[in-house]
């Protein structure tokens, strides 16, 4: 809402996004709208989220939208499974600042910790990684299985608690610590945690994304 003196004019959220997304391009409100527009289209979830993700990162996908195509295009090929956008809007740092060739070695180690991810028609390890980003940390995510393998909550090998977090990604935030974190980690979600110890992983359902139960055909995509 704009007051001036005894009047007061609502703005929609999109507007005054591009307000503060013009002042940090040094452009002009309506060349900022047209580059936010843009981005959208690149990225649909985005267009919800204005509001929330702040102005900075805004302009970040504004200031070169061409690079942020071709940076969306080579992602798809990095994570061929997946809804890159919507990662992109989760993980920004996707977009702006990974490299793509360590992405693809980190997603080659990973199928090391998960040989039965992406058999049979079971969700690959870039599927794990849209549901759950911290993965993506391929040194966290080792020793998220090793701490849940000795968690005594009945994964005594490193093979068990490896399906267990490829079953339920989300598994492996269960034993994330000041010590133990992940580099995609902004903070430490303490949600996942019960009295200072990893909880019992009975009431962990399956995620969303895993459909273990029925085969598909590999070459779908899964949006």
């Amino acid at each position: 809402m704009l007051r001036d003196g005894d009047n007061a004019t609502l703005v929609s959220d999109f507007d005054l996004v591009a307000t503060f997304v013009a002042r940090e391009l040094g452009s002009a409100d309506e060349d900022a709208k047209t580059l936010i527009n843009r981005a959208c289209v690149l990225l649909p979830p985005l267009r919800s989220r204005l509001k929330t993700a702040g102005a900075p990162l805004v302009a970040e996908f504004c200031r070169d939208v061409e690079r942020l195509a071709r940076r969306l295009r080579d992602l798809r090929v990095v994570f061929p499974t997946c809804d890159v956008a919507t990662m992109v809007c989760q993980t920004p740092r996707l977009a702006l600042s990974d490299d793509l060739d360590e992405l693809a070695a980190s997603l080659d180690e990973l199928r090391k910790l998960f040989p039965k991810a992406g058999k049979d028609g079971l969700p690959d390890v870039d599927r794990m990684c849209q549901a759950v980003p911290k993965l993506l940390d391929y040194e966290f995510t080792s020793k998220a299985i090793d701490a849940l393998a000795a968690s005594g909550l009945g994964y005594e090998t490193r093979e068990a608690a490896a399906d267990a977090i490829h079953r339920a990604p989300s598994l492996a935030l269960r034993v994330e610590s000041a010590h133990l974190r992940s580099s995609y980690s902004v903070n430490f979600d303490q949600a996942h945690v019960k009295a200072g110890r990893v909880r019992d992983a009975s009431d962990v359902k399956s995620e969303a994304y895993y459909d273990g139960r029925r085969r598909r055909d590999p070459e779908l995509p899964y949006w």
